[in-house]
């Protein structure tokens, strides 16, 4: 899929370059990151960097996802996938305190649900009322084991086999899946459409750039994993394209905790075991570089405030 010119799906002034991302370069920092040579169709083709002159959102051009040999590669190694994440718990209570004493039949429905460990969470809910759609057929049969409504394929799909209906849903949760899809705009517009009026679309994704990408780069947020890369101003900037309200939330942001995470990136790489001897060791010979990282942390914290942290969560309401 190859576009010209690139295009910010946020907004119609003409983009600026931020970087090129040939293939080789991919190749090569996916083998650094997995310790592992991805295989032959893992990364197709050349890719670049854009960022939004109005909102700062970067993405990815062409806006080609990664292929099916690409997540089957990426998915088998057990790392990969997170356990509990800090917007699960964020969102769950405010699940909870919206569905209280609610006779209606309150539902919710997670998009990328992986396993279902979200809507596990959500205990206050019957199992009825918890919704799962996901294109992973390993996912699904997850989620079925729990007893989760559970439906393979996409939001359309979803639709058409009337697992789910326009305006019949409290609440639609997705985490960490909009960076991942090649028309964030439409994405999210198929899940307001699911809302009933005052429902709620909880979306999460990395806050970019996150704490340590001033030190070192993360392939995984970058194409052919990542295809946009979100921050507050792209956020907001969204919702107003929409017509929706928008809360944002981050979780606490610690410039000595993200210095640390930084130094030990750049020192050892991701995905290594260090003991915590030589960490305290190889610190104390580079306090210098340590400083410098550290002093850029507070100056990003300083920056952010409250939206620091590297992950941000909002909430979108029409």
């Amino acid at each position: 899929m190859t576009q010209h010119p690139p295009k910010s799906p946020l907004s119609g002034r003409p983009p600026e370059l931020v970087r090129d991302l040939p293939e080789a370069l991919l190749r090569k920092s996916l083998e650094d990151y997995f310790q592992e040579p991805p295989p032959a169709r893992a990364v197709e083709g050349d890719y670049s960097l854009w960022r939004c002159v109005e909102t700062h959102f970067e993405f990815a051009w062409p806006p080609r996802a990664g292929s099916e040999a690409f997540y089957q590669w990426i998915g088998g190694f057990p790392f990969y996938y997170p356990g509990t994440r800090w917007e699960h718990r964020e969102v769950a209570d405010r699940l909870r305190a919206e569905s209280a004493g609610r006779t209606d039949g309150f539902k919710v429905l997670d998009v990328g649900c992986g396993s279902g460990r979200f809507l596990s969470s959500l205990n206050f809910l019957p199992i009825k009322a918890r919704h799962a759609v996901d294109f992973s057929p390993l996912a699904i049969r997850e989620c079925e084991a729990k007893g989760l409504p559970s439906h393979c394929g996409s939001i359309e799909s979803a639709l058409g086999a009337g697992f789910v209906a326009m305006q019949s849903l409290d609440a639609v949760t997705s985490f960490h899946c909009l960076e991942h899809v090649e028309q964030p705009v439409q994405f999210v517009e198929q899940m307001l459409s699911l809302l009933k009026p005052g429902g709620s679309l909880w979306v999460s994704t990395p806050n970019s750039p996150m704490s340590f990408e001033s030190e070192w780069f993360d392939v995984l947020n970058h194409p052919p994993h990542h295809l946009g890369r979100w921050n507050p101003t792209a956020y907001r900037a969204l919702a107003r394209r929409l017509g929706c309200e928008c809360d944002l939330f981050s979780p606490s942001a610690s410039p000595l905790r993200f210095a640390l995470g930084a130094f030990k990136l750049v020192s050892y790489g991701p995905n290594r075991g260090v003991g915590r001897v030589k960490r305290l060791a190889d610190l104390v010979v580079g306090v210098g570089r340590f400083a410098g990282i550290w002093r850029r942390q507070r100056r990003r914290v300083a920056a952010a405030g409250v939206l620091a942290g590297d992950a941000i969560l909002v909430r979108l309401t029409k």
